[in-house]
């Protein structure tokens, strides 16, 4: 099977590109900066190239440069976050954000969609966030991108149903990675239901499998949504901003 993971330089991405390697299959990554990498992963069964996804011709020319190559699997796992609950995001944060969480996305699915409806089959899935699953009276640039990230996905799995390609749509709570660690000054412990890595990989690809729309885990973090979903929405506005 070949798989291509966008943003599969680090965090997550990183770690699904282990588990495919791992598993015996043909993988493609790439990410701004592929020398970090570690060594042990650099096998013949993966590619790598640097690739900018806020940039519209870097994204162009990495799909052409797979044009001959099938794509049974294609994962967007790029992201940019702020705390924007700490910190007012100035006008270069938010277009990074909205760069790499929404134009690169869009295009990253037009293409690859394009690439499967001519194979006549594929897979796409994004790694968005629960938080675009929060209902809020004052929801964060993050969280609205993310939204936005679920419901194209959802439109692209509606769209794409006659042509024998599956989308999936991943709104994971929080994930021990490296960012994480380093936006909470080195120790995230204190995240409500905290993930490890390979737990998320675990219900990554198992929605994959199970072909699912969206997929939401841990449940635990997936309960606490659907409660705080009941509330007012000033109410969680109220709770979001306490957990600052």
């Amino acid at each position: 099977m070949n798989v291509i993971i966008i943003g599969g330089t680090s965090g997550i991405g990183l770690a699904l590109a282990k588990h495919y390697v791992n598993s015996d299959h043909q993988v493609v990554i790439c990410g701004r900066d592929i020398t970090k990498v570690p060594t042990e992963l650099k096998t013949p069964s993966l590619s790598m190239m640097n690739v900018d996804v806020s940039q519209q011709n870097d994204l162009i020319q990495f799909f052409d440069s797979l044009k001959d190559n099938p794509m049974d699997i294609v994962i967007y796992c790029a992201g940019k976050y702020f705390n924007e609950r700490r910190l007012d995001l100035n006008q270069d944060e938010q277009n990074e954000m909205r760069a790499v969480n929404a134009t690169g996305f869009n295009l990253c699915f037009e293409l690859a969609s394009q690439k499967m409806i001519s194979q006549g089959y594929g897979h796409l899935v994004t790694i968005a966030s629960i938080a675009g699953l929060v209902h809020s009276s004052s929801p964060t640039l993050y969280s609205r991108l993310k939204a936005d990230m679920i419901t194209q996905a959802k439109h692209y799995a509606a769209t794409l149903e006659n042509h024998n390609i599956n989308v999936t749509a991943i709104a994971p709570g929080y994930i021990n990675t490296q960012k994480l660690r380093e936006l909470n000054g080195g120790d995230a412990s204190h995240k409500p239901f905290l993930l490890e890595e390979h737990q998320a990989v675990s219900c990554i690809i198992k929605a994959i499998k199970k072909k699912k729309i969206l997929s939401v885990f841990p449940l635990r973090m997936k309960l606490l949504v659907s409660f705080l979903n009941y509330l007012p929405l000033h109410l969680v506005s109220e709770v979001l901003r306490a957990r600052r």
